[in-house]
């Protein structure tokens, strides 16, 4: 299945952390009804400075509307 469309949704989530507005995702074979999609929404706090090889902390609240319709950064891994 092809991504056919996408568009920004008109519904904004709020999380504890902030709000977050998605995007509506059509897939090219018409069979599905289209989903709401939410990407690089952040789980933990950047692992930067101090917290560089610690365990995860929690992630710092933003203000006004994160726009949440691409990944963010990831870890790199070495590949097998």
């Amino acid at each position: 299945m092809e991504l056919d469309s996408r568009h920004l949704s008109t519904r904004v989530v709020h999380t504890r952390y902030g709000t977050l507005r998605g995007f509506i995702s059509t897939l090219s074979n018409r069979q599905l009804q289209p989903v709401e999609v939410f990407l690089g929404v952040p789980y933990a706090g950047a692992p930067i400075g101090p917290l560089r090889f610690m365990p995860p902390v929690t992630s710092t609240h933003w203000k006004g509307v994160r726009l949440a319709d691409s990944h963010s950064h990831v870890c790199p891994q070495k590949l097998p």
